[in-house]
């Protein structure tokens, strides 16, 4: 009789992530809306991390996320408008700064000392603004491997699903249902090999074939809610940029955009191969992530990184600094 390979772990070392909230929200970049939605001017509200934030643009065109309450008497900001790079309350006129400061009030009076709005930090890429859940972010954003110069994001409609965002990304690291769910024929050692962990994350290469040409690329994961693809479809270069937006504990906002170079010789083709390939695996993922509880208690080799994730995430820093300002 042949020996197991299963490598079974003992039941007090269940792994089990704790759910986003609890003890805070992991200090990730989480995206708040798509670039091309935030015109100058325009303010856009949102729920974030279980409150409420605000989106504008300051006088220099670059994106700022806000609390979205006043800090007089609490109105929602989103009814405001921008004025010279200053976002004005319409109840009070009292306005703030990109940095969050009250610049000033509509009566005239001085803003108090404490009135202010809480300022997250916000960065704009791939044709997405992101919010990081700290008072100062505690790492970049990856590089997509095209150029900003050089490459055109098309967005698809933001998605809401019924998990945190972190289980989104379990997926990636979690080579059997690539294999037995969506149907991927690939070198899976060489996957293995080619594995990466950085103390934000990972990346790896895969390899397989679609309508006769290689199709080569590299997933990369960074914080608990950043994920994009980037890669080869025969001579054509790539990426996919799928991050996840964390509303409410329990939910995430999926921002899923193609990013091709910008002298792609046939923009429509390589969109509608990445479109249905990648839309079909999201659809065969969704409806099983929704009911997935998480909790890993029997795994073999092939979970091995899948395990690691894991424990990434639930020992990944947690925080909640904006706590009272977007409540």
């Amino acid at each position: 009789m042949e020996a197991s390979t299963a490598t079974p772990i003992r039941r007090d070392d269940v792994l089990e992530v704790p759910p986003e909230g609890e003890g805070g929200f992991t200090q990730s970049w989480f995206p708040v809306c798509y670039s091309q939605d935030l015109a100058p001017g325009k303010v856009i509200g949102r729920e974030f991390l279980g409150g409420r934030i605000v989106v504008m643009r300051d006088a220099a065109g670059r994106a700022q996320a806000l609390s979205a309450y006043c800090a007089h008497l609490g109105v929602d900001l989103v009814h405001g408008e921008v004025r010279d790079g200053a976002l004005r309350c319409p109840f009070h006129h009292w306005e703030y700064g990109a940095d969050g400061r009250c610049l000033r009030t509509g009566i005239g009076d001085p803003p108090p000392p404490r009135a202010r709005l809480f300022a997250f930090p916000t960065a704009e890429r791939y044709g997405v603004v992101f919010a990081f859940n700290g008072e100062q972010a505690g790492w970049s954003l990856p590089d997509l491997h095209i150029g900003v110069d050089e490459a055109v994001a098309y967005p698809v409609p933001v998605a809401r699903i019924h998990c945190d965002p972190w289980k989104m990304m379990a997926n990636t690291p979690d080579w059997q249902h690539f294999i037995l769910l969506h149907g991927f024929r690939f070198d899976v050692e060489s996957a293995r090999a080619s594995m990466e962990w950085n103390p934000n994350g990972f990346r790896y290469t895969m390899r397989t074939r679609v309508d006769d040409r290689d199709f080569t690329f590299t997933p990369t994961l960074t914080g608990t809610s950043v994920f994009f693809v980037h890669g080869w479809y025969g001579e054509r270069r790539f990426a996919l940029v799928a991050p996840f937006g964390l509303p409410r504990p329990g939910e995430c906002d999926v921002y899923t955009s193609v990013v091709l170079p910008r002298d792609d010789p046939d923009p429509p083709g390589i969109l509608g191969m990445l479109q249905q390939r990648f839309g079909r695996m999201i659809d065969e993922d969704y409806p099983l992530i929704d009911t997935a509880h998480f909790r890993a208690r029997n795994l073999t080799r092939a979970d091995d990184h899948l395990a690691r994730w894991i424990r990434f995430v639930r020992d990944y820093p947690r925080a909640h600094p904006s706590r009272d300002a977007i409540r």
